[in-house]
């Protein structure tokens, strides 16, 4: 997944335009087009962005500075924002826009300093079965029922409801079954999966889903599996 910022003023408009993109408020080395490219977002690239638009010609418009801000492609959800000047009827030497924080969805960011394994808060879920499921450490206990997998039994099926979070490549949650607790048997087969929409946790759009198994004779059991890649 890649991430283009852009501040729409062209050479073509205002031949001077000069560019300067920064991240927590310092310059990025090259970064000296209208547009900057990320092409694979990885968690160090959380910030908030900037570019810092020089005019030593003058040669804006009042109309092309009024209609300055960012545009962004291919990721959505992020929200720019856009300050300075709105009605321009002047030629100011600089003009700065700002963008709103980049977060970058991972575990490392969402759980700093934390094991996959490790229970920071002590309610028996690991902190990878969290982060999976769309919680994050900076939003506390506070509502995490809300995100907890719901069991049920219907039409002779063993069904669980829960949402996945699907923004971060590196996490995958695989729902499993088999006829007993202790065996490390545990399989995907027989397990349908659907999904049921989307639903929004914390600002964040997660993907709901339902798993369901048929119920035979035999006991049966559900279990999501949570696989994080390096």
């Amino acid at each position: 997944s890649s991430l283009t910022l852009q501040a729409p003023v062209l050479a073509g408009n205002a031949p001077g335009t000069t560019y300067q993109w920064k991240r927590q408020g310092v310059s990025l080395a090259g970064e000296t087009n209208s547009s900057m490219v990320i092409p694979s977002l990885q968690a160090v690239h959380n910030g908030s962005y900037t570019v810092v638009l020089g005019n030593p010609d003058q040669s804006w418009s009042a109309s092309l500075l009024s209609s300055l801000s960012f545009s962004n492609t291919p990721i959505s959800g992020v929200n720019y924002i856009k300050t300075g000047l709105m009605n321009v009827s002047n030629h100011p030497v600089t003009l700065t826009l700002a963008a709103a924080n980049v977060a970058v969805p991972s575990f490392a960011e969402s759980y700093p300093g934390q094991s996959a394994t490790n229970d920071p808060d002590g309610d028996g879920f690991p902190a990878l079965a969290e982060y999976a499921l769309g919680w994050s450490a900076a939003l506390g206990n506070a509502g995490k029922g809300s995100v907890l997998p719901v069991m049920s039994r219907s039409n002779n099926q063993l069904v669980l409801n829960y949402q996945v979070r699907t923004n971060d490549p590196k996490v995958t949650v695989v729902p499993e079954n088999y006829g007993d607790l202790v065996s490390s048997n545990w399989v995907t087969s027989n397990v349908s999966v659907i999904n049921l929409g989307v639903t929004n946790v914390g600002g964040e759009t997660l993907q709901r889903r339902s798993a369901s198994v048929p119920i035979d004779g035999d006991r049966k059991f559900l279990r999501l599996r949570v696989n994080q890649s390096p």
